[in-house]
């Protein structure tokens, strides 16, 4: 798994482990971002796949829920943080929030 040097300051910053980065790629779903990047967070099917086929107790995926992790086409790690508010999904281009797509 590659980081950058920014991703791995932001891990130690966050308190976030290697390990949770492995199972978002993993298992995380992805959105896809403006300018190409990938968007990998935990939803409740991710979640419940890693009860079930890694066998991690419920409290620890809890724990793990609000993580995500930016990373490009090549799958080099950007970013990673924790969510405070929803990922954006079906992002259209050129799409202003509020307006409806015709």
């Amino acid at each position: 798994m590659v980081y950058t040097d920014h991703a791995e300051r932001r891990m130690q910053q966050r308190a976030i482990p290697s390990l949770a980065v492995e199972l978002l790629q993993r298992f995380g779903r992805i959105e896809h971002s403006n300018g190409g990047a990938r968007i990998r967070y935990f939803d409740k099917r991710a979640r419940n796949r890693l009860i079930q086929r890694e066998r991690i107790e419920t409290a620890q995926v809890e724990r793990l829920a609000n993580m995500y992790l930016v990373e490009n086409q090549e799958g080099v790690v950007i970013t990673a943080g924790h969510r405070t508010r929803p990922i954006r999904r079906d992002f259209k281009p050129g799409a202003r929030m509020g307006q409806r797509q015709s």
